[in-house]
C-alpha cells in the first residue's frame, strides 16, 4: 500500500515495485523496438520488464509535471500580459558512484523524447574532469546560457576550482551565476577517507544550506529570472 513516510509531512511516498508498476495512465511505448544495450552501462543490466515496471510509470509522472509546468508558464504570461522566454525543465539525477545514474539518464532521455509531445530532451553530464575534453557538453552549456543564466556550483577544493575556471572561461560573464559552498572539514558518507584537502564537497552539504544558496535565483512569479549578482 502506497503511503507517505511516517512523519508529520513529507513530499515523498513509498511504494513496492508491484504497486508502482500498477499505477494507471501509463504511456504506451514500443519497448521491444528500443535497443537497451545502447542505453545501459557496463555491468548494469537493463531488461524490458524493468523498463515497463519502473520507468514507464516514472515517465507518466514526469509528463504530468511537464504539462503543468508549461501551463503555469503560459498562464503567468497571460496574467502579467507579457511574453517571457520558456525556461528549460531540468531533471537532476544524483547518487553515489556506480549506482546507475547514467543508465537512468539515458533511458529517461529516450523515453521522454518518444512521448506524443516529442520534446527536445538534452542530456548534460559534466563527468568531473572529462568536461575538459568534452566540446559537445560545453557547446550545449553555451546554447543554454543564451536562454537562461547558468549556475556554477562545484566543490571547494582544488579540483572544483579547476572545473569552475574551465566552465567560467567558456561563457560570457553576464551569463554566469557563481555559487560557492563553505569549506567544512569532513568526508562524505560514501567515502572511506576524506578528500585530499579534508573538506566536504557539494554532496556533503546540508540540504537547507543548498536551498538557501539557490533561493535568490528562483524564477519569479512573472516568469522572469533575477538579475545576476556576484557572491
Amino acid at each position: 500500500m502506497n503511503k507517505a513516510y511516517e512523519v508529520t509531512y513529507s513530499p515523498f511516498r513509498a511504494f513496492t515495485r508491484e504497486e508502482w508498476s500498477k499505477l494507471e495512465d501509463h504511456p504506451m511505448f514500443p519497448i521491444s523496438e528500443i535497443d537497451l544495450t545502447k542505453l545501459q552501462a557496463l555491468n548494469e543490466p537493463l531488461t524490458p520488464e524493468e523498463v515497463e515496471d519502473i520507468y514507464i510509470p516514472m515517465i507518466r509522472l514526469l509528463q504530468i509535471h511537464l504539462t503543468h509546468y508549461r501551463h503555469l508558464h503560459n498562464e503567468r504570461d497571460q496574467f502579467f500580459d507579457n511574453t517571457s522566454k520558456p525556461i528549460p525543465y531540468i531533471i537532476g539525477i544524483a547518487g553515489s558512484v556506480a549506482v546507475g545514474k547514467s543508465t537512468t539518464a539515458r533511458l529517461l532521455q529516450k523515453l521522454l523524447s518518444m512521448t506524443p509531445e516529442k520534446p527536445r530532451v538534452e542530456l548534460i553530464t559534466t563527468d568531473g574532469f572529462r568536461v575538459f575534453n568534452n566540446g559537445e557538453t560545453l557547446a550545449l552549456v553555451r546554447a543554454l546560457a543564451k536562454k537562461t543564466p547558468i549556475i556554477v556550483l562545484t566543490d571547494s577544493d582544488g579540483a572544483g576550482k579547476l572545473i569552475r575556471s574551465h566552465v567560467t572561461s567558456a561563457l560570457p560573464k553576464d551569463r554566469l551565476i557563481q555559487l560557492y559552498i563553505p569549506k567544512i572539514a569532513g568526508k562524505e558518507k560514501r567515502k572511506d577517507t576524506p578528500s585530499a584537502e579534508g573538506t566536504l564537497g557539494v554532496e556533503g552539504m546540508d540540504a537547507d544550506l543548498l536551498r538557501r544558496l539557490f533561493a535568490p535565483y528562483a524564477v519569479g512569479a512573472d516568469g522572469s529570472v533575477p538579475p545576476i549578482r556576484d557572491n
